[in-house]
């Protein structure tokens, strides 16, 4: 079980992704490319229609909540004279397939009850490294207070 969101989509991810390392928030200083970084929580909002009668204070409470998912890569290597592109072109894809798929391990006591991929870009080549920012949203219940 996992203790955060990220931390669902990391476990999730990284026996899935052939070798790339998947990371919470940021990869060590020096880590080399490709890596994948999962932020969560970048925007929480109520669940439009699953949140139950607001009287009962046992009710389970359901939230939308945004997943960032980055994918970097290496652009180019330099070879010969010559940069020819080393950036795998499936692995942005396959992210983004894998993060629409409803098998993410929920944090805590919460339960995911969707995983929908929202939208992805890709950012203009800089420091020879190519990113993919996908943009996923979870339906998950919040974990009960004590």
């Amino acid at each position: 079980m996992s203790a955060t969101t990220a931390g669902g989509f990391r476990a999730y991810l990284t026996p899935l992704l052939g070798g790339v390392p998947v990371f919470r928030d940021g990869p060590a200083e020096g880590q080399p490319l490709p890596y994948v970084v999962v932020q969560e929580g970048t925007n929480y909002a109520p669940h439009p229609g699953a949140n139950g009668d607001y009287g009962d204070p046992n009710r389970e409470l359901t939230i939308d909540e945004l997943v960032q998912i980055e994918v970097v890569q290496q652009a180019r290597t330099q070879a010969g004279g010559i940069a020819p592109n080393v950036e795998d072109y499936d692995l942005g894809d396959t992210v983004m397939w894998l993060c629409d798929q409803p098998v993410v391990p929920a944090p805590g006591t919460s339960r995911i009850t969707a995983v929908k991929f929202m939208t992805a870009h890709r950012e203009p080549i800089a420091d020879n490294a190519v990113r993919h920012v996908i943009t996923v949203q979870v339906t998950r219940t919040l974990q009960k207070g004590s």
